[in-house]
């Protein structure tokens, strides 16, 4: 668990707040270098000392029954344990990737990547990463083409 009694309170209502503000500030329609905006919001609070997993475990439970964005749950996930995972001073990377099975249908998923190793959303064999996303948002010409609506 880690972290004093307040840093915990803090970090579950930001949490909770950010996940309910979500789906009106991360549109089916946001291009990706939009979304990466979201992650990179400079944050006032400071979760040092929450480890990893109880990060990942309340944003996993605060997504875990969608009222919007219920196609697009590994984008919400990806994006606030990013976000939170950072703002505790954790090294973080947030892939993204895209299924290329079927050309006619455009998969895309992403998923947390922390010391190494998946910590949230694996993806499936069939994706290729196509964007690390570690600090700042990349220019726009550095983008592969994707909004949220490609999630699912």
């Amino acid at each position: 668990m880690g972290g004093s009694l307040l840093t915990r309170l803090r970090f579950r209502i930001a949490l909770w707040c950010q996940a309910r503000s979500m789906p009106f500030r991360v549109r089916p329609s946001s291009p990706l270098v939009g979304i990466l905006v979201f992650v990179d919001c400079a944050s006032s609070a400071s979760y040092a000392g929450l480890t990893a997993a109880y990060i990942l475990k309340h944003v996993v439970e605060v997504t875990r029954r969608p009222f919007f964005m219920r196609g697009r749950r590994c984008l919400r996930q990806g994006l606030l344990a990013f976000r939170f995972m950072k703002a505790a001073g954790y090294d973080v990377e947030l892939h993204f990737g895209i299924d290329r099975t079927d050309p006619q249908n455009l998969r895309a998923h992403c998923w947390i990547v922390h010391d190494g190793r998946v910590a949230l959303n694996s993806p499936d064999a069939s994706m290729q990463a196509i964007l690390v996303h570690k600090a700042t948002a990349p220019a726009a010409g550095d983008v592969v083409d994707l909004t949220a609506s490609s999630f699912r």
